[in-house]
């Protein structure tokens, strides 16, 4: 089912860029546009990583520094890259670092076992 007045063209231009630049993430009248969140987090998910869990880690700051840095609406679109990147990769997977660096750790590590037990 089509929805009317859809802009599908728009969907598909922002969520399968060539790279970041494309998006223009910092431009101020378009911050907050839904479309540019997903592309950024997509164009991060669809990026290979190393095999090797060191170096994935590494490559997962790289890219999630890069795009914060792209600034715009940096938060919004690094929580829903973090996200998509955190389902590909597993806890296991992401940084050691920046889990262990987390303000209310344990607190959130609660939320998500209650989150899971209800799975």
């Amino acid at each position: 089912m089509i929805i009317p007045d859809f802009p599908a063209d728009a969907l598909e231009q922002h969520c399968f860029p060539d790279d970041l630049l494309v998006l223009h993430l910092d431009k101020a009248d378009s911050i907050g546009y839904t479309y540019k969140c997903l592309g950024s987090a997509t164009y991060l998910f669809t990026r290979t990583f190393p095999d090797k869990v060191s170096e994935r880690m590494e490559t997962f700051k790289t890219v999630m520094t890069e795009l914060t840095l792209e600034a715009g609406d940096a938060d919004t679109n690094a929580s829903v890259a973090g996200a998509l990147l955190g389902v590909r990769f597993g806890l296991k997977g992401l940084p050691t670092e920046w889990i262990e660096g987390l303000r209310h750790r344990e607190y959130i590590e609660k939320l998500i076992d209650g989150l899971v037990a209800m799975l």
